[in-house]
C-alpha cells in the first residue's frame, strides 16, 4: 500500500485575540500557532521512553518558558515548580534574545546561561 499525505490546515478564532492555528505540513509533523491572547499551550507527547511527557508553553510577558513534566497525576517525577526548564528572554530595546535552562528549586536549583544573540 502506498502511503500518501496532504497538507491540511486548521484555523480557529475564539475572538479577543485568541486564535489558534494547526497544520500538518508533513507526514509525522505538526504545526501549532496560538495567538497572543493564549498564555499557556500544553503538547503531550505520548510514548517517550515508556512515558508520556507533557511540554508545557507559557508566556511571561517577554519571555517564553517551556516546562516538560509527566503532568499533575504522576507523583514519579520532579514537582511541578523544579521540572526541568527553558527561558528565552527577549530585549526590544537592546535587539538581544537570551536562554537560560534550569532544573530543580529552592536550594537545589542548577541553572545554566545558554548564550545570547542579537536580532
Amino acid at each position: 500500500m502506498e502511503e500518501s499525505f496532504e497538507n491540511t490546515t486548521f484555523a480557529v478564532d475564539f475572538g479577543s485575540e485568541r486564535q489558534v492555528h494547526l497544520e500538518f505540513p508533513a507526514a509525522n509533523t505538526i504545526w501549532v500557532a496560538a495567538g497572543s491572547g493564549f498564555e499557556v499551550a500544553d503538547i503531550w507527547m505520548k510514548e517517550i521512553g515508556g512515558a508520556d511527557l507533557r511540554v508545557r508553553i507559557t508566556r511571561l510577558g517577554n519571555a517564553l518558558e517551556v516546562s516538560i513534566d509527566r503532568g499533575d497525576q504522576s507523583g514519579n517525577w520532579w514537582p511541578p515548580p523544579a521540572a526541568p526548564r527553558l527561558l528565552i528572554a527577549l530585549n526590544q530595546i537592546a535587539r538581544r534574545a537570551s536562554a537560560t535552562a534550569s532544573l530543580g528549586e529552592g536550594h537545589q536549583i542548577r541553572t545554566v546561561e545558554l548564550g545570547s544573540v542579537s536580532y
